[in-house]
């Protein structure tokens, strides 16, 4: 598969509820993914995204 040269990183703060939302319902295929760190390689019809978990700093730091 080739990169894209935009490829958007969304953290995530739940990987299994976006990924149901990403395949499940919107109909991406994961091209990759990893149990540890999570993360996933999603693409749907020449669009492609990387879902990743937030940290924990990231949140509490994104909250002030």
């Amino acid at each position: 598969m080739k990169f894209l040269p935009l490829l958007p990183e969304l953290y995530v703060t739940n990987l299994k509820n976006s990924l149901h939302f990403y395949v499940d319902i919107l109909q991406f295929v994961v091209e990759y993914d990893r149990s540890s760190p999570p993360f996933a390689f999603i693409s749907y019809q020449g669009s492609q995204l990387m879902l990743k978990i937030a940290s924990i700093s990231m949140l509490i730091f994104s909250n002030l």
